[in-house]
C-alpha cells in the first residue's frame, strides 16, 4: 500500500507531471522524426531509381536522334530526287520537238597559245642575271673584310705605320 500512496502523491506533484508531458512530448517528437525518416529513405529510393534509370533514357534519347537523323537524310534525298525528276520532266516536256546539230567541227590549234617558250626563256636569263648581280652587290656591300691599307685606317680609325706588299710565289 505504500507504493499506491507514493504513486498517488507523486501523480500530483507538478515537477512529476511537467516531466511526464515533456516524456509523452518527446516519444510524440520521436514518432514524427521516424516518419519523416522512412518518408525520406522513400524519396531517396525514388530519386536514387531515377538516377540509375537516366543511362537508359539517355540510351533511348540518342537511339531515337541518330534514327531522326537517318530519316531527315533519307527525306532529303527523296526530296532532291523528286526535284531532279520534275526538272527533267519539264524539260522533257518543253523541248520534245527540238533537234540539235553539229553545224561546224571542232579542229585542233596550230600551235599552242601558251606557255611561249622564247619568252620563258628571255624571262628566265634576264631574272638570272637580275639576281647574281644582286648577290654579287649584296656580298661586296656586306664584306667586312679588310683588304688594304685604306680599309684598315677606315675601321680602326689609326695611322697605318707600315705595310707588307703582295709577293709573288
Amino acid at each position: 500500500m505504500g507504493i499506491v500512496v507514493f504513486l498517488a502523491r507523486l501523480g500530483r506533484n507538478p515537477a512529476y507531471q511537467q516531466l511526464v508531458g515533456e516524456r509523452e512530448m518527446s516519444r510524440s517528437r520521436i514518432q514524427d522524426l521516424d516518419r519523416d525518416s522512412q518518408e525520406t529513405q522513400q524519396l531517396i529510393k525514388a530519386y536514387q531509381a531515377r538516377v540509375e534509370a537516366a543511362p537508359m533514357v539517355e540510351q533511348q534519347l540518342a537511339a531515337i536522334e541518330r534514327d531522326y537523323a537517318l530519316e531527315r537524310q533519307q527525306y532529303t534525298d527523296l526530296a532532291a530526287k523528286q526535284r531532279a525528276a520534275v526538272i527533267s520532266a519539264s524539260v522533257e516536256r518543253d523541248r520534245s520537238g527540238e533537234r540539235f546539230s553539229v553545224l561546224e567541227t571542232a579542229s585542233f590549234p596550230s600551235e599552242p597559245l601558251r606557255p611561249v617558250p622564247l619568252r620563258i626563256m628571255l624571262g628566265s636569263l634576264l631574272a638570272g642575271l637580275c639576281l647574281g648581280a644582286v648577290l654579287a652587290l649584296g656580298r661586296e656591300y656586306l664584306d667586312t673584310a679588310i683588304h688594304d691599307e685604306r680599309d684598315i685606317r677606315d675601321a680602326l680609325e689609326l695611322p697605318v705605320l707600315g705595310s707588307v706588299n703582295h709577293i709573288p710565289a
